[in-house]
């Protein structure tokens, strides 16, 4: 009998060091809220316009760049567009992928206004796109019986005033101090063996100028933290690997609450019998989740 494989993203490992139960409903079951919650449709959008955006910024392109399965990749086309042009191609991209969201309309345009603000705020940055929404996979662990695969995928990885650097675009409603204790940038660093990640945060304030709303916060790991995160990744995901192997997912209920409540409690709440019921009338089953998939179809509205 060959090894077990155990493949694993920051999102997994997350839910598992949250929730057995938890983990099970979203990674293994699929499910799904039948509305995604709007923070989470304003990070996507936002997304959806940062990524030919930096493409677009690619000084020199690999072969990987302009290919996609063969084909020519559907992002090529804005490698060295001038900025007024790109700026505009990103906001025509934006608006077209907002009619597929749940999201109202004047948060579609507010969404829209603040990534053209963002892309003229840092226009001169002096960050050259190496990998743009690059996939990684990178061996965890492995003994006899089991290897863990940890994998995921990076925003941006530049060239910049401060050498080469890590990025990891950001929406925020409110100005708060991001904490380093974050499983998805330590694993980031500890992927691509680098010590320094940055927050590109884009904040959504109208109170405050371009400066306070758009924020690059470099977070730094000396390397015992980076052995500390990994040492302690590797164990919850044996744990991970032991929930899988013997389909038993414990309960957390401490982790209901956390992060404005947990989108499993309509089903926790039901006495074991309704559950079922629960999952089919008021929650959806995805594709299973991948953090190497990007939709590339609605590029231009398709």
């Amino acid at each position: 009998m060959g090894k077990k494989v155990i493949v694993a993203d920051s999102q997994i490992l997350n839910t598992v060091m949250g929730c057995g139960r938890k983990t099970n409903l979203e990674f293994k079951l699929n499910l799904r809220p039948q509305k995604k919650a709007e923070a989470l449709e304003k990070g996507d959008l936002m997304h959806r316009m940062l990524h030919p955006f930096y493409y677009g910024r690619i000084v020199e392109p690999k072969e990987h760049h302009l290919f996609l399965d063969g084909q020519a990749h559907p992002y090529a086309k804005f490698i060295g567009m001038p900025t007024l042009q790109l700026v505009d191609a990103c906001c025509e991209i934006g608006r077209l992928a907002s009619f597929d969201m749940d999201l109202q309309p004047e948060y579609r345009n507010e969404c829209i206004k603040q990534f053209r603000e963002y892309a003229f705020h840092f226009v001169g940055d002096g960050w050259i796109p190496l990998e743009v929404e690059q996939s990684f996979s990178r061996k965890l662990y492995e003994d006899d019986n089991l290897i863990i695969l940890y994998e995921g995928i990076v925003d941006l990885v530049a060239d910049g005033p401060m050498g080469r650097i890590i990025v990891d675009h950001k929406t925020a409603s409110r100005r708060e101090q991001p904490t380093d204790l974050s499983n998805q940038f330590m694993g980031y660093c500890w992927a691509l063996d680098s010590p320094r990640l940055i927050i590109n945060r884009i904040g959504f304030q109208k109170t405050l100028s371009a400066g306070e709303r758009f924020q690059r916060i470099v977070l730094s790991y000396p390397q015992g933290r980076i052995d500390e995160w990994q040492y302690w990744a590797t164990y919850w995901l044996k744990v991970y690997a032991f929930y899988a192997e013997n389909d038993v997912w414990p309960p957390n209920f401490t982790y209901c609450d956390k992060y404005s409540g947990c989108i499993f409690q309509q089903i926790c709440t039901k006495i074991p019998e309704a559950r079922e019921f629960t999952m089919q009338t008021k929650y959806r089953v995805a594709e299973p989740w991948s953090p190497h998939t990007r939709d590339y179809s609605k590029l231009m509205g398709d």
